[in-house]
């Protein structure tokens, strides 16, 4: 049995556009431009607090080839041929779907085929996979983590509060 990890996250490209999943044939694009000048951090907080259905995608990592598999919305798989053609109808995995994850230390990411070697990219409805260099995405998780404080004295006496100052 392959030990599998995944995450539920938007993908977000270098001009502020989300990876966006179309129900409608398929089809991939990069659509709702958030800022001219986009900061990542600024850009989190600001955004909402969740993503719309079509832009949840799911990061498989595949512990045994050392890989991911990025599932869209509709449980497809986002796959590439040899030409860098994008295509995100396989229901099953093969070859053409396995990529590897590289990052920066601005945190954002870089999907390079497993296959043939080259970056995902493009923008708006031209995404492709044929770009040589790295086309770096940032990721904006779906599930927002939490932390949770047990204080027994305020369960008692219901008059005393935690409260976390930033500075």
């Amino acid at each position: 049995m392959t030990e599998k990890f995944s995450w539920s996250l938007g993908l977000i490209n270098s001009k502020g556009k989300y990876l966006t999943a179309e129900t409608f044939g398929y089809k991939i694009n990069a659509s709702m431009f958030l800022a001219n000048e986009f900061d990542n951090f600024r850009f989190l907080f600001l955004a909402g607090t969740s993503l719309k259905r079509k832009q949840k995608w799911t990061i498989i990592y595949n512990l045994q080839h050392d890989c991911i598999y990025i599932q869209s919305p509709l449980n497809n798989y986002l796959c590439t041929d040899k030409y860098g053609r994008l295509r995100c109808d396989t229901i099953d995995i093969d070859d053409d779907c396995r990529f590897q994850l590289e990052y920066n230390r601005n945190g954002q990411w870089a999907f390079k085929s497993f296959t043939y070697g080259m970056y995902l990219g493009g923008d708006i409805d031209q995404l492709h996979c044929f770009s040589k260099a790295p086309e770096w995405w940032s990721p904006h998780l779906a599930l927002h983590p939490q932390v949770y404080t047990l204080n027994l004295v305020f369960f008692l006496s219901f008059k005393q509060f935690s409260f976390l100052h930033l500075d």
